[in-house]
């Protein structure tokens, strides 16, 4: 599919598949490093690690593998179009809805009808201001939990109703594939299964929405990585506020 027609679904139906972007051998190698990490996690009895999910918030803190799926090459000139050239990182997990043997009884997040858009007194600021963009390690089924979502919900001002028997779609896909979605999109995951469905949901938005993480100073002192400048922009090293007007004039010439 051609980039105008990845943009005009997006802005008609507010989701669009990019597929076969990577192949199955990379997909063996990517589940195999997650669930290395998921394992780490788990020994150190972290709270992402639940009963009916896994959770790996910024991945890449755990290997900088991860960090080749921050950039996208297909991704960026959609998010350039959509948003504008400076646009930025917002957040980044990893996830796999596989039901676990832990018996802990924390709630999973996600599992409710919620947006990942910004509100102001419960209204929408906006379609069109941040994006979705999940990348399928292994398939998307309705057997293996497929994240669902309400069919041009995200052209609505309000909140969905957080259990509500919406009339909804599955996300399905082979691994593989990526999926763009704007985050104004009702959508929440699928019921847990005992098949591995790993998976990364990057949110994008302008430069001046705050992140969800200090990533400046999570990946600042990774000196050994040599982080290129594109993916340094994304992490907002180049708009991450400084400490004082002294700080202003020569923090770039430390990145």
């Amino acid at each position: 599919m051609s980039l105008q027609k990845n943009l005009n679904e997006i802005r008609v139906k507010g989701i669009t598949y990019l597929k076969n972007e990577f192949k199955p051998n990379e997909s063996i190698k990517i589940v195999s490093k997650l669930d290395k990490i998921a394992l780490k996690l788990k020994l150190k009895k972290s709270e992402n690690i639940r009963n009916n999910s896994q959770f790996i918030p910024n991945p890449f803190r755990h290997d900088p593998y991860f960090l080749k799926f921050v950039y996208h090459k297909k991704v960026d000139e959609i998010m350039k179009n959509l948003i504008e050239e400076s646009y930025v990182l917002l957040d980044s997990t990893a996830i796999n809805r596989k039901k676990n043997a832990l018996q802990r009884l924390k709630e999973d997040s996600g599992t409710s009808w919620h947006t990942d858009t910004a509100y102001l007194k419960n209204k929408k600021v906006k379609k069109g201001l941040m994006y979705l963009v999940i990348y399928m390690f292994e398939d998307f089924t309705k057997n293996t939990s497929s994240t669902l979502y309400v069919p041009g919900s995200f052209k609505k001002n309000l909140k969905p109703i957080r259990n509500f028997n919406y009339k909804s779609n599955s996300l399905e896909g082979t691994q593989g594939t990526i999926v763009v979605m704007d985050a104004a999109m009702w959508h929440k995951s699928g019921k847990a299964s005992n098949k591995s469905r790993w998976s990364m949901f990057n949110l994008y938005g302008p430069w001046f929405h705050k992140p969800y993480f200090d990533y400046y100073n999570m990946m600042k002192n990774k000196k050994k990585l040599k982080i290129p400048k594109k993916i340094k922009k994304l992490l907002h090293f180049n708009s991450t506020p400084p400490l004082n007007d002294e700080v202003r004039l020569t923090i770039k010439t430390k990145l």
